[in-house]
This record gives C-alpha cells, sequence and structure tokens, in this order.
C-alpha cells in the first residue's frame, strides 16, 4: 500500500490562521476608517462654528448693539458678550470689544474677540 501524498489541501490549522490574520488585518482598518469618520465629523463642526461666528463678528460690528446676548442658532449656543473697553486703555471712548463664544453639548466649539466703535 503505498502513501499518497497530496500537498494541495488546506488544513483546519492553515484555515484558522488565515481568518485569523484577516480578521485581525480588517479589525485595524474598520478602526482607523470610524477614527477618520469621527474627526471629518469633528473638523465639520468646528469649520461649521467658525463661520456663524465670524458672520456675527460682521453684523455686531457693524450694529450699534450694547448688549450681551444669547441664543441657538442650529445645534449651536452662541454668547455674544459686548463690553466697553476703559478709556486709559486706548485713546478712543467708544471702543468696545465683542466676544463671540459658540458651543455645542455646553464645550466650548470656537471663541472669537473683535472690536468696534460705537458712537
Amino acid at each position: 500500500m503505498k502513501y499518497i501524498k497530496n500537498n494541495k489541501a488546506i488544513t483546519l490549522i492553515e484555515l484558522v490562521l488565515t481568518i485569523t490574520i484577516f480578521s485581525l488585518y480588517f479589525v485595524s482598518l474598520l478602526t482607523f476608517i470610524s477614527y477618520f469618520i469621527t474627526l471629518s465629523k469633528e473638523s465639520d463642526e468646528k469649520m461649521e462654528a467658525n463661520n456663524l461666528a465670524i458672520d456675527l463678528i460682521e453684523k455686531e460690528r457693524l450694529s450699534d448693539n450694547k448688549e450681551n446676548f444669547s441664543t441657538t442658532i442650529d445645534e449651536f449656543k452662541v454668547d455674544v458678550n459686548i463690553k466697553k473697553i476703559p478709556r486709559e486703555n486706548i485713546n478712543l471712548s467708544n471702543l468696545y470689544q465683542i466676544v463671540v463664544k459658540i458651543k455645542k453639548d455646553n464645550i466650548l466649539v470656537y471663541e472669537i474677540k473683535s472690536v468696534k466703535i460705537i458712537n
């Protein structure tokens, strides 16, 4: 009786090792993909908050408003603080500082400062 050697067949151990290696590869790949999706979402959120803050700063600089206010725009909570800059710090008497803070879920996403003159 002759023993026939067949090298073409896959053993169970080779199959299990192959599945394990591919599983580890795909798990690490999925981890990177989920990280980049989260990073992209945060970046989009900051960009949207930045655009919103710049729009509000420009509107406030053109207005004669001297009052602080808070509002909600989309999913962002917006705080606008306007305070007079003391005269001893600068030569202009009607100079005000505008601070716009954009928050989402009570976490500061973006803050921008500017100044304006109100007659």
